[in-house]
């Protein structure tokens, strides 16, 4: 495995948005994120960044191995005046997980932050990682879209740093073998047909010899069957939840879930999209698509959807997944 030497600085390369990501395997980045570079020992690595209110999201991609992606998410959260709790989680595409959450309190009397607690789950020793200090908990709290320019950088490049190593050993970075192709599914064989010489099978194949057989005697035509009532698009019947990658899902229960969990009926692959990220109600008046309150939101256009009756045609963006729908 390459070694890793110590990080050196981020390069921020702007907007996520102009780089094509298509090559790395990845969705597009939505509006708002931001592209870094940098090497870790000669190993280059390529990180998007966004945040909302009290979480930053981080994207990774050591360019030079396939299987070595992940995200690291830092999400702040304050008890009351005194009290900041930090909490990491490092995801590699399922074969890795770490969760660090850092308990800091105020001085009485000197107004001056210290760790009070330090829970950590994971592959990992407390003596490994560098503790987050009282310095790295603000910038993540006050002004996480700068963290990268800052210690919170080498801290998080440290992070990237070890989960490579952890990562190598436990044989995530090789590649993955290619899939194969299913193979093409067997000719249908011909029914038997009677053999008028002993009246036991034969194959089709065999010459066909006509027989005469006389017509039924004609009878009444059978009643019309009534035809079924039609059903109003967006009422009932079936709706079709389509991305643009050509994934296909049929949407006909009470209530459907939609996230990146494999638990949810509707897996959409992003980091951007919660692990339980939207529902789909059937209701006497139709399908409503509703926000379970995820983090990057559910958003027709430039308008953010808390709850809405879903149209024949209508489009959100779900994360940063495009998803469309219609009635079948």
């Amino acid at each position: 495995m390459p070694s890793v030497s110590d990080p050196k600085t981020w390069l921020p390369l702007g907007s996520a948005q102009i780089i094509d990501w298509k090559h790395l395997g990845r969705t597009p980045s939505a509006r708002g994120a931001t592209a870094w570079v940098m090497r870790l020992g000669g190993e280059p690595v390529m990180m998007r960044t966004w945040c909302n209110e009290s979480t930053t999201f981080y994207e990774f991609f050591f360019l030079g191995h396939e299987a070595m992606a992940g995200s690291i998410i830092v999400s702040t959260h304050r008890a009351d005046q005194t009290r900041l709790q930090v909490k990491v989680t490092v995801e590699i595409e399922g074969r890795l997980s770490y969760t660090e959450t850092t308990e800091l309190a105020e001085h009485s009397r000197t107004g001056l932050y210290g760790v009070t607690t330090r829970t950590m789950e994971g592959r990992v020793t407390p003596d490994r990682l560098e503790t987050l200090t009282p310095a790295h908990a603000e910038i993540f709290e006050y002004a996480p879209e700068s963290s990268l320019s800052t210690v919170c950088g080498v801290w998080l490049a440290e992070l990237l740093k070890w989960t490579f190593e952890i990562a190598g050993q436990d044989g995530a970075m090789a590649v993955a073998a290619p899939v194969e192709a299913a193979p093409p599914a067997p000719p249908m064989r011909a029914p038997a047909l009677p053999d008028a010489r002993n009246d036991g099978p034969r194959s089709a194949a065999a010459p066909n010899r006509p027989v005469l057989v006389p017509d039924p005697a004609p009878g009444p035509p059978p009643p019309p069957e009534p035809s079924p009532p039609a059903i109003p698009r967006g009422v009932g019947g079936v709706l079709v939840a389509r991305t643009s990658n050509g994934e296909r899902w049929q949407v006909d229960g009470p209530e459907t879930y939609m996230g990146r969990s494999k638990q949810c009926s509707i897996v959409l692959k992003s980091q951007r999209v919660s692990r339980k990220h939207a529902s789909i109600t059937r209701e006497d008046d139709g399908f409503y698509i509703n926000d379970l309150g995820a983090a990057n939101g559910i958003w027709a256009g430039t308008d953010k959807v808390e709850r809405e009756k879903i149209e024949d045609g209508s489009e959100y963006i779900i994360g940063d997944v495009l998803v469309s729908f219609s009635y079948a």
